[in-house]
């Protein structure tokens, strides 16, 4: 039997995606269209035209309210069938970074309609889950597991850098389980596979991976991989995702 491949997604780069992409993806589309007045542009047109006629209806886009920023979202689907993104939210501070001390969640039943439940796991505040550390919070992932929800976060703090908080829904609070001092890194990502084993991904430049035990209380000894991907041989930066793709 085949061994079904696994494959990585992740940033190779940090660009102004927000700025750009829009102007990009027009300029790309008005150079592809036939000349106006021609046969071919007519036929172009129309197409066009009958194609948006029959289209299905999609939900307004960004998915963010107007002037909110939505940062590394980790898409799970929960029990209850709704799917969850779980990320962090951007917000211009004084010092000029866009990053703030709380990840949000954003659900939806079709792709439509989403609620936002701002703060589920916050630094700071009402509801502070890491007593550890004021720091802001980055790109988080999350699983349901044992029948609660579990947040993996990071945050830019050497003496409490990851670690996993829990709560009974989605809508938190969430309050740390367990910190993971030895990982030290950013950018945690949940790999659960068929057999109900959890690896654990993170790093920035070098990726790390590792067995989870059961509990989510750390690794199993000796399962540690050093880079897994790293930034000489696959331009990784940072953001690991692993999928399992063919079964």
């Amino acid at each position: 039997m085949k061994k079904a491949p696994h494959l990585f997604a992740f940033c190779s780069a940090q660009s102004p995606l927000r700025a750009s992409c829009g102007a990009d993806l027009r300029g790309s589309i008005e150079a592809a269209m036939p000349r106006r007045g021609s046969l071919l542009y007519t036929a172009f047109t129309t197409v066009c035209v009958a194609t948006a006629a029959f289209s299905p209806s999609f939900g307004v886009n960004p998915i963010t309210p107007e002037g909110e920023f939505f940062s590394d979202p980790a898409p799970r689907t929960g029990p209850d069938g709704a799917l969850y993104l779980f990320g962090s939210r951007d917000e211009l501070s004084a010092s000029g970074v866009y990053c703030s001390r709380f990840n949000d969640v954003f659900e939806t039943r079709d792709l439509r309609s989403w609620k936002i439940r701002r703060g589920v796991l916050a630094s700071v505040g009402e509801n502070d889950g890491i007593p550890a550390s004021d720091a802001q919070l980055y790109a988080p992932d999350a699983i349901f597991h044992n029948g609660k929800w579990r947040i993996f976060y990071c945050m830019p703090d050497k003496s409490h850098s990851e670690g996993v908080a829990s709560a009974d829904t989605v809508a938190g609070p969430f309050e740390t389980m367990f910190a993971y001092d030895w990982a030290r890194q950013i950018d945690p990502s949940i790999f659960r596979d068929d057999d109900g084993t959890l690896y654990y991904f993170w790093g920035q430049f070098s990726a790390k991976g590792a067995v989870l035990k059961p509990d989510l209380s750390g690794v199993h000894p000796g399962t540690l991989h050093e880079g897994v991907i790293d930034e000489a041989r696959h331009n990784f930066h940072e953001g690991i995702q692993l999928t399992k793709r063919g079964g």
